[in-house]
């Protein structure tokens, strides 16, 4: 038998264990009053298929988004996670007007509201109009600059140049776990009547529940130990131990682990 998890479990609730995929899992659940008073401990089993999520990063920002997209994170579950687009983001500019008075290497400026948008001059014709930019910083946007976007600053002498951005989903912010879905299934989606192709990287993780309770406010005297035995569980199933007091309580998770 196998020490497989130890931790000093916390008020909130602490992950002592947790199933490596492809694998399932008899284990015994230790717990040690370690205060000099009485203290109350719950222990839960959360499912693979029952997990909370904790942050959508983008994996790819899309492009032709011509307003803010709403978000909704699809899946099996039992409680709807909420989600919203925190930032947009610039993934393409075209010159509308080349201005004048620009060289090779200089840096335009665009402004957005939160960080701006920098743009490097890589080809101009006579006169020093702008033919053609790159972008240096892509910019976090939370309201979209319409064209014509105005160069706000630049470090030569070039004057005048406007452009046309195209923008992405830049990053996302959680505004609500929820609960019950499946690292398996769950998706993001976004409605936009322009934009595409932007897609999404979700990370889980266990919320305990009163329905994922097998202990609850138990009181453990000082030095008490309570022992959970047989427990199994399937990959990604999750053992969280929380105490009403903090770092009072040893939580030992051993047992044996197979292929599943």
């Amino acid at each position: 038998m196998a020490l497989l998890g130890k931790k000093i479990v916390g008020v909130d609730g602490s992950v002592v264990y947790v199933t490596p995929s492809s694998r399932q899992t008899v284990a015994s659940l230790s717990l040690v009053n370690i205060n000099d008073r009485d203290v109350s401990v719950s222990v839960g089993l959360v499912g693979s298929k029952d997990k909370a999520i904790e942050a959508i990063t983008v994996s790819a920002s899309g492009s032709g988004f011509e307003t803010v997209p709403l978000l909704k994170v699809e899946g099996k579950h039992t409680s709807e996670a909420l989600a919203e687009v925190k930032y947009m983001t610039c993934t393409g500019v075209s010159v509308l007007d080349g201005g004048s008075g620009y060289a090779i290497g200089d840096v335009v400026t665009v402004t957005a509201d939160t960080t701006d948008t920098s743009l490097r001059v890589e080809s101009t014709t006579e006169g020093g109009v702008v033919s053609t930019v790159s972008i240096i910083t892509a910019g976090h946007f939370v309201e979209l600059v319409t064209k014509p976007a105005a160069a706000a600053s630049t470090t030569g002498a070039g004057v005048n140049a406007t452009f046309d951005l195209s923008y992405g989903i830049g990053t996302v912010l959680v505004t609500y776990s929820g609960n019950g879905y499946s690292e398996v299934d769950a998706n993001v989606t976004f409605t936009s009547d322009t934009g595409t192709s932007a897609t999404f990287t979700l990370t889980y993780f266990a919320s305990l529940e009163n329905t994922d309770l097998i202990e609850w406010n138990v009181v453990l005297t000082p030095s008490t130990v309570l022992e959970r035995t047989g427990l199994a569980l399937g990959a990604g199933d999750t053992i969280i131990v929380k105490s009403n007091t903090a770092d009072s309580v040893n939580a030992i998770v051993y047992g044996f682990e197979d292929l599943a």
